[in-house]
């Protein structure tokens, strides 16, 4: 099992711009009620899930490597 190695500014990053993209689009009113408000609770909860999200992403890609060897053992073959 291999664990990915983070790169903080990246998550840093990553994790910025859809926090504004998620403020701007509140401000709005665009997908969110009451336009002209913030609604903090929901930024913060998204500040904290995505980076979470982003790392389970990245450590599912980086565990699947013996996919196509569990598929070949199990391959039942025509004959």
């Amino acid at each position: 099992m291999e664990f990915p190695s983070p790169s903080f500014s990246e998550y840093g990053k990553s994790t910025l711009v859809a926090l504004l993209i998620f403020a701007v689009l509140q401000y709005t009113g665009v997908f969110f009620d009451n336009p002209g408000e913030f609604d903090f609770a929901f930024l913060i909860s998204a500040g904290i899930l995505i980076p979470l999200f982003i790392y389970g992403i990245l450590f599912v890609t980086a565990n699947t490597g013996w996919l196509p060897d569990w598929d070949e053992k199990n391959q039942t073959r025509s004959r």
